[in-house]
């Protein structure tokens, strides 16, 4: 089989494992058994000597059996659906964890991690925790438990050191199972979950919850593994330099080196994904092809044959996956490199194409549910670009080969002294010529795919990855020496430690530098469809061709005068970025991306993201943002990892206005991670926040101050009577009131900031977690209260003044920012109950829920999670209340 022909029955059987789920087994037969005959009639017509086009029929053939073959073997491997059900006890509500009791294997090492991450991390409740994945056996919820399957992820909320992997283990916990995403842009751990055979989580409160523990039945070669790795990463630490500070360099290099994730590198992999470099964190061809390649050359220097510098690369390539996880770039890389070296072993070559669909056929045999992931296309798209495209632009851009007469020159040899200087300028140009190619070409093919599962362009990564590969090979090469040589002789490997170091601090630091560059990341508000990323790669494909052509075909194409093929290439590129930049428009954007617009182009929206118990509103007018408060109580890195992601998909880029009502943490532990996200302009704060800095400075307040202070934000202390505009809307803080000598008074929840926002005749008023004392004084001028769109104060906290509140604001709308216990025990039930034109929105049961005013000021409402426009109200300003 040829090279074409392997990368087609490669192809085909990777098209059968994305049909698998549509089509299935028997699908898959009836496909495969169409190809056979169609095979058998192709070799009839070849015995006739009917072999011309019959030939095409016999790969056609194939391919549809490689087809029918993949997706029945996807189907297969996805196995039986797991099986686990709960029943649940009397009186216990749908959605509310369930106590159960399970046995099942211990099936990955168990981590043990602080009870929160970030700057905020010294500041929380709780105990270190134990977290793992347990394969299940058996479980129920009394004395009788059943044959399950599935696994769990497990949480015990105390630090246990003597579990271990392959352990078998009984615990006793709170099940509960996966929820979809509650925010635009959330990620999908329920799809996830689903996609790894997961079917919930299991809370174990305590350690005496692990009711039995089994012996350890770690397989010999995973206890070795193990070790290896251990040893290794010891090695890799040994002598490293002591600093004031963690700067991340010793993370980022286990991450680089052993594809370690358990360091604290998430603003590491911030700043290479915003710098268009992540990539170059993951484990892929380019680190396990600079390692073989030194060992490649050494071993040809020390071997007197080709095939023993084979077996070494082989060797050390064993041992190197043995050190690394088993990812699918990495497997990738080490089919490839393996069918490499045990060609050059035996003597016998493959082109690269069939080393490609070697490597992806492998692949998918293993993990065929895998196809659909961003890391295994993102792998295998752009190496299969590289093998295609980099050989022509590089001789293009890089003049003839060496073995050519005139190299470098265009044809015109050079002779005399002067010679060697020529041909060594020309092959710097090529050396440079090839490194442009590999980052033209890889981004090209990469950019569709990251735009389409990331939602984000990386211009200049085109110039940095070109820029930033010797520098990874240089910190590969070295690194791997250092841990190589910290194993045989540790005083060697210690002193290896400061040049590594530097290192790591020039890749660090030429990170920053790319991120600081203005469009370093263009962020997307919706996925561009599979279609768009189709017409992307055959306009660049066809781009890369044309540059790339060779003379022969120069003069074929010019002589049967195909310039035309310039202006499609033109057009088609310009149209391919057109609809990426209309995508992300409010006018016809809205309109592809299907969003919900209940009152045409609105004036003015007002959205509460979903942070459980915690706070944050986005109220957007004019083109303006003002964020009220970005906290939350239970979740880590919320500002990363929820509220960030749907500020993006707002198409919110800039934030204006930013105000954090008062000194309460879960109102502003997300702001750090916020304003390093965006552009903020002003920030509005309570003044319990530079209070609370003041009486108590080694409060967690201090810590957002401090990041304010870092991104040279200046804070501007608002209280009763400040006035502002937001695009169309006016601002009005109504409270806390002017210093007075009750002040104390105000301190706490009831200094919180209460602000109303007027916008086409409609009022939003957010109250922040306002108590009893400011209700009150509030209450004594109940007309400055009403308001279309209010939100519950205190996440919706029931005080005796709350019946009081609710008739002076008057609401329309209403909108409850908390967690599924405050909600389940919901005390505002009866009250609104009484008031049946009060519409009300939760995130602890809509998610993200959003209040669209029009210009003409109707109301409509919808939530997250409702799937449509849900619980509207269309009123104009003079068909309601009179305001």
């Amino acid at each position: 089989m040829n090279g074409a022909a392997a990368v087609g029955f490669a192809l085909s059987w990777a098209a059968g494992c994305v049909w698998a789920p549509h089509g299935g087994m028997l699908g898959g037969l009836v496909v495969a058994t169409m190809g056979v005959l169609v095979m058998l009639v192709a070799l009839r017509g070849g015995q006739k000597r009917q072999a011309g086009a019959l030939q095409k029929l016999w790969y056609a053939g194939l391919f549809a059996v490689s087809l029918g073959m993949g997706a029945g073997w996807a189907t297969l491997r996805a196995g039986e659906p797991v099986r686990f059900e709960v029943q649940r006890p009397a009186g216990v509500a749908a959605g509310s964890p369930v106590l159960v009791e399970v046995e099942g294997l211990v099936v990955d090492t168990p981590e043990i991690e602080a009870p929160r991450e970030g700057p905020f991390a010294p500041f929380a409740f709780g105990s270190p925790a134990t977290r793992f994945e347990l394969a299940l056996d058996h479980a129920g919820t009394g004395a009788e438990r059943v044959a399950v399957s599935g696994g769990l992820l497990v949480r015990l909320a105390e630090a246990d050191a003597e579990l271990k992997r392959g352990q078998r283990v009984r615990l006793r916990g709170w099940w509960s199972g996966f929820e979809p995403p509650a925010n635009p842009g959330e990620f999908d751990f329920e799809a996830f979950a689903q996609r790894r055979g997961w079917v919930g989580r299991l809370r174990v409160p305590r350690r005496a919850n692990v009711v039995y523990r089994g012996a350890v039945e770690n397989f010999w070669l995973w206890r070795w593994r193990d070790a290896w790795r251990d040893a290794a990463r010891e090695a890799l630490a040994l002598g490293w330099p002591a600093r004031e500070a963690d700067d991340g360099a010793l993370p980022l290099l286990e991450l680089l080196l052993l594809g370690e994730t358990q360091g604290d590198t998430q603003a590491t992999r911030r700043g290479f994904r915003e710098a268009g470099l992540s990539h170059l964190l993951s484990i892929s061809g380019a680190h396990v092809g600079a390692l073989l390649l030194v060992v490649w050359f050494v071993a040809r220097g020390l071997a007197p044959h080709p095939r023993w510098a084979g077996v070494a690369v082989l060797v050390v390539l064993g041992a190197y996956l043995l050190l690394v996880p088993p990812r699918v770039p990495i497997v990738r890389a080490g089919i490839m490199a393996a069918l490499l070296a045990m060609g050059s072993a035996t003597g016998r070559r493959l082109p690269a194409a069939t080393l490609w669909a070697a490597a992806l056929w492998v692949t998918l045999v293993i993990w065929p549910g895998d196809v659909t992931q961003a890391g295994f296309q993102l792998s295998f798209v752009a190496v299969g670009a590289l093998i295609v495209g980099v050989p022509g632009l590089a001789r293009r851009w890089g003049g003839l080969g060496p073995g050519d007469a005139g190299f470098g020159l265009g044809g015109v040899t050079v002779k005399g002294p002067w010679a060697q200087v020529f041909n060594g300028l020309f092959a710097a140009r090529r050396m440079l010529a090839g490194a442009l190619a590999v980052g033209t070409v890889a981004f090209l093919a990469a950019a569709p795919l990251v735009a389409r599962h990331f939602l984000m362009v990386n211009p200049w990564s085109l110039l940095t990855s070109v820029l930033a590969v010797p520098f990874l090979i240089l910190v590969l090469v070295l690194g791997y020496v250092k841990m190589a040589v910290g194993l045989l002789m540790p005083g060697l490997g210690s002193g290896l430690a400061s040049p590594l170091a530097m290192l790591a601090d020039a890749v660090l630091g030429g990170v920053k530098m790319a991120q600081s560059l203005p469009g370093s990341a263009w962020w997307l508000r919706s996925p561009p469809p599979w279609g768009w990323v189709l017409v992307a790669w055959g306009v660049a494909a066809c781009g890369v061709a044309w540059a790339g052509r060779s003379d022969e075909l120069r003069v074929r194409w010019h002589t049967k005068r195909v310039g035309w093929v310039r202006w499609v290439l033109g057009f088609g590129a310009a149209g391919v970025i057109g609809f990426l930049v209309l995508l992300q428009t409010d006018g016809v954007g809205a309109t592809l991306r299907g969003d919900r617009q209940g009152v045409g182009p609105p004036a003015a929206t007002l959205s509460a993201v979903a942070v459980r118990d915690g706070s944050c509103f986005v109220l957007q007018c004019g083109g303006k943002t003002l964020v009220f408060d970005c906290g939350s109580q239970q979740l880590s890195a919320v500002g990363r990892r929820v509220v960030v992601p749907a500020l993006r998909r707002l198409g919110i880029n800039r934030i204006d206005v930013l105000v954090i009502s008062h000194a309460d943490l879960d109102h502003y532990n997300g702001v750090p991670e916020l304003i390093d996200a965006m552009s903020v302009g002003e920030v509005w704060v309570s003044p319990d926040v530079p209070g609370d800095v003041k009486a108590f400075p080694d409060r967690a307040t201090s810590v957002v101050l401090k990041a304010l202070v870092d991104a040279s934000i200046v804070p501007k202390v608002v209280q009763r009577g400040h006035v502002a505009t937001l695009g169309d809307a006016t601002l009005e803080v109504l409270w806390p009131p002017p210093a007075m000598d009750e002040a104390a008074m105000w301190e706490g929840n009831d200094g919180s900031v209460v602000l109303r926002a007027t916008v086409a005749g409609r009022r939003f008023l957010l109250s922040g977690d306002i108590q009893e004392h400011a209700t009150l004084a509030l209450l004594e001028n109940p007309e400055q209260l009403k308001a279309d769109v209010a939100d519950l104060p205190h996440h919706g906290g029931y005080i005796r003044q709350s019946a009081a509140w609710l008739d002076a604001v008057a609401p329309t709308w209403v909108l409850q920012s908390s967690g599924r216990g405050r909600f389940r025990n919901d005390k505002w039930a009866p009250l609104l109950a009484d008031h049946p034109n009060i519409k009300r929105l939760a995130t602890a049961r809509e998610g993200f829920v959003q209040i669209q005013v029009g210009r003409d000021g109707a109301l409509a409402g919808w939530g997250y999670r409702l799937g449509r426009l849900g619980r509207e109200n269309r009123e104009s300003v003079g068909g309601g209340r009179d305001r």
